[in-house]
């Protein structure tokens, strides 16, 4: 059994208070651009699903649609969830009306804090947001830069929400085929 390390909860709501670039996490510039399988082979064979952690500052928009994609396209080979370091009160509505397009519901998203429970769940985490990439040693970590949807017409949204797809696909390719 590996020890994991972890981090502060404190350093999690630190992220989005966090401005100054040259305070904020940065992301691990080994694992930038690396395309590896991530699938874990379970004794006896067979592959394990791999744990997504999906993150931005307000668990509203960029990480719920990335969330809710995921679970879509990976059809249950795998697994997401998605948190925010300062958690608002309900997921923007133009990302649930930008996701209804593609037939994904997300209207019963109820914003979370993240905490150290899911970093420990996850496999991969992925920072949705612009500007902080919260790097838990031990993980994956990936930073998708991605603008806010909050505010934005439709139309610039269903832009944010198709990029999130290719995104998502490509992430799927690199974990490969797994089974629960």
């Amino acid at each position: 059994m590996s020890m994991k390390r972890r981090l502060p909860v404190e350093a999690y709501g630190n992220l989005a208070a966090t401005t100054d670039p040259e305070r904020a996490l940065a992301c691990d510039p080994l694992r930038r651009g690396a395309v590896a399988r991530l699938s874990v082979v379970r004794p006896g064979g067979g592959l394990l699903l791999t744990n997504v952690l999906f993150v931005c500052v307000g668990n509203q928009g960029r990480s719920v649609m990335a969330e809710r994609l995921f679970r879509d396209a990976a059809g249950g080979a795998h697994q997401a969830r998605s948190a925010g370091a300062a958690p608002g009160a309900e997921v923007h509505e133009v990302a649930v009306a930008s996701l209804a397009e593609v037939g994904i519901d997300a209207s019963d998203h109820v914003p979370r804090k993240l905490d150290d429970e899911m970093i420990e769940w996850a496999d991969v985490i992925v920072a949705a947001c612009d500007g902080v990439c919260p790097v838990v040693p031990g993980k994956r970590n990936e930073n998708w830069h991605l603008p806010d949807p909050m505010g934005r017409p439709l139309a610039e949204v269903r832009v944010f929400r198709d990029d999130i797809k290719r995104r998502v696909d490509t992430l799927l390719d690199e974990l490969g085929p797994a089974t629960a």
